[in-house]
């Protein structure tokens, strides 16, 4: 007997072909921060234009999926072969969910699971950091203004 866990559409598309859904991951885990975007802070520092460019980008492509969810399943198919239904499955999922925020945004209880993730898993050992100790919103919060968000 074996299990995995596997992201919406892909967890739809295995049902389909007859594999038993044991639950879903946000059963157990409700505030995972699953967008994340980690970076060397001395490189950032000396490259801030390029990583609020970066983030700018990063955010106008998460607007763009609310905003054009049809025009996503399409590129969704054509790019990566993904059948038209499974991708409205994951679109509808992913932004009913708000699993990745319109903005760019950072959850400080989403971070903070993560951490406790990794310490379950031992990749953190010893007492857990606050969330807070991972981030530098000023970039972000650059490219939300440039964006007049």
């Amino acid at each position: 007997m074996a299990g995995a866990v596997l992201v919406t559409p892909f967890s739809d598309m295995a049902i389909d072909k007859g594999f038993t859904k044991l639950g879903d991951t946000t059963e157990v885990i409700s505030n995972y921060q699953f967008n994340n975007v980690n970076i060397n802070p001395a490189w950032a520092e000396k490259n801030r234009p390029a990583v609020v460019k970066f983030l700018k980008a990063h955010i106008q492509a998460l607007r763009w999926i609310f905003e054009h969810q049809a025009e996503t399943v399409e590129f969704l198919n054509k790019e990566f072969g993904l059948p038209a239904q499974y991708g409205r499955r994951g679109i509808e999922y992913y932004t009913k969910n708000k699993v990745y925020p319109i903005n760019g945004d950072v959850t400080l209880t989403g971070l903070k699971v993560n951490i406790e993730v990794q310490a379950q898993d031992g990749v953190i050992n010893g007492p857990l950091p606050a969330p807070e100790k991972y981030l530098d919103l000023t970039y972000l919060r650059q490219a939300q203004k440039e964006l007049g968000l």
